[in-house]
C-alpha cells in the first residue's frame, strides 16, 4: 500500500494524506461496482496490501 501512496505522491503531486484518501475513494468505488458477495474481497485485498507494506517497513527497521 505504501508503494501506491508513494506513486500517487510522485505522479499526482498529492500529500500522503491526500494519497491515502484517494485510495479509500477508489476502494469504495470499486466495491460499489461489484456484486455484494465479491465486495468483501476488495477489503481483504486492500488489507493484505497494508499488511505487506507494514511487514516490509518492519523488516527494514527491525
Amino acid at each position: 500500500m505504501q508503494e501506491l501512496i508513494q506513486q500517487l505522491q510522485e505522479k499526482a503531486g498529492l500529500t500522503p494524506e491526500q494519497a491515502a484518501q484517494a485510495i479509500d475513494v477508489i476502494k469504495e468505488y470499486v466495491k460499489g461496482k461489484l456484486p455484494p458477495f465479491i465486495a468483501g474481497t476488495v477489503d481483504n485485498w486492500f488489507a493484505g496490501m497494508a499488511k505487506e507494506s507494514n511487514a516490509a517497513t518492519d523488516d527494514f527497521l527491525g
